[in-house]
């Protein structure tokens, strides 16, 4: 988190994995997983260690996998292999902190769970190959092998925390399995409307993935994380954190198609990202009714700046891409003047300063798919997406501040 969202966030729930272990315990439910949770170093928020914290956490790296792995396969199946690499890369870091996640709480089972997370990578890689070729064989095989691993998930977790139903963890990774493989058939199909839809079906499912974790290490583990993972504060927080990260990645994926020339993927992926937009003004209509309509028309300006920005930029128009620059920043200053005539809680300087670097982000993402400097492109998108916690925890904190009584944690 930047100094900026700091600001605004030192009230809001922690950015960190699973929070900091404070104290010893003696609960039996400690005790039965072997070891106690560990710090896990990733804030400096007083709030660390909360169940909201927890919820907000393992919802955000979750769909940043969906995200990721969908950009890994539609790469390999468009036949863009150094895209796919470094895909695949940012994926491999994104398992790497699920990894540390579940290491933090189980670190017994961070070895065993870091190997089978892996292992459904693998099959979905070479699930994607097998489509690829129209081999119906090897995708029957790997499909098997998926809804064992879904099995194999269930027995993982049920076996750590015994409010965790082997089944009902085995279904909801089921749902996930199969949300990506329709991804993957989609984007073989070059069905983009279907694959973006399946996309958004898959990332938004993956909180209650998120939820259900992480309410269930926090009634296991009720000395390291405070409140609740599903109070309607905690809700708040997640919703805005995960509508905020699929804005970044829906986005980066509309100008990464319209830079490479893919009109329809661009296309689907905008429309994507309209729906995105719909859903977003909804949970800010949701506190602010009145603001539906000024909040729309603020938040989608700023995408019609990225367009006409990444068109300057595929066409090597530097006066147009300094425009919208400007553009930009002048925005910025906007959303703070916005959310800051709407909550008093809110510092609009602050805001607008936080918001600013989400804008850069995004900017830095688009050069980088602009020179094909793919590395740079996937980097800058993980950064600018994992940074939007820091917009979800700020507002969520603010507007609970205002509305106690709406968004008690």
């Amino acid at each position: 988190m930047s100094k900026q969202w700091r600001k605004l966030a030192v009230a809001a729930v922690a950015m960190s994995l699973f929070g900091a272990a404070c104290g010893s315990s003696g609960d039996k439910s400690e005790e039965s997983a072997g070891e106690a949770p560990e710090a896990s170093g990733h804030s400096d928020s007083k709030d660390a260690g909360t169940a909201e914290g927890l919820h907000v956490r393992l919802t955000q790296l979750l769909g940043e996998h969906v995200t990721l792995a969908s950009f890994a396969t539609g790469s390999a199946l468009g036949g863009n292999t150094k895209a796919f690499e470094a895909a695949a890369a940012e994926l491999g870091n994104n398992t790497s902190d699920l990894t540390d996640a579940v290491g933090s709480v189980y670190p017994k089972g961070k070895d065993p769970f870091k190997g089978l997370w892996q292992s459904h990578i693998d099959m979905f890689v070479r699930y994607t190959q097998a489509t690829a070729k129209g081999d119906k064989a090897a995708q029957g095989v790997e499909v098997t092998k998926l809804t064992q691993y879904a099995n194999d998930v269930g027995v993982f977790f049920s076996g750590a925390n015994p409010n965790l139903p082997k089944d009902a963890v085995t279904a909801l990774v089921k749902d996930h399995v199969l949300d990506l493989k329709g991804v993957v058939d989609a984007q073989a199909a070059k069905d983009f409307t279907g694959a973006y839809t399946k996309i958004r079906d898959g990332y938004h499912h993956m909180d209650m993935i998120g939820g259900a974790l992480a309410g269930a290490i926090a009634k296991q583990f009720p000395t390291k994380f405070s409140g609740a993972a599903d109070s309607k504060k905690a809700a708040l927080h997640t919703t805005l954190t995960q509508q905020f990260g699929e804005h970044v990645a829906l986005a980066a994926a509309a100008t990464g198609n319209a830079l490479a020339g893919d009109t329809k993927a661009a296309s689907a992926a905008a429309a994507a990202l309209n729906g995105n937009t719909d859903d977003l003004t909804n949970s800010v209509a949701s506190v602010y009714p009145q603001a539906k309509t000024p909040f729309k028309g603020l938040w989608q300006s700023h995408i019609d700046m990225f367009v006409r920005y990444a068109g300057a930029k595929g066409s090597g128009d530097q006066a147009a891409q300094d425009k919208e620059v400007q553009n930009l920043t002048k925005y910025t200053v906007d959303v703070g003047a916005f959310f800051a005539g709407a909550n008093p809680n809110l510092n609009k300087d602050t805001l607008a300063a936080g918001v600013k670097e989400h804008v850069l982000g995004l900017k830095e993402a688009v050069d980088a798919l602009a020179a094909k400097d793919y590395p740079k492109a996937f980097s800058s998108l993980r950064e600018a997406y994992l940074h939007m916690d820091g917009l979800g925890a700020a507002l969520s904190a603010a507007i609970a501040k205002q509305f106690p009584d709406k968004f008690p944690a």
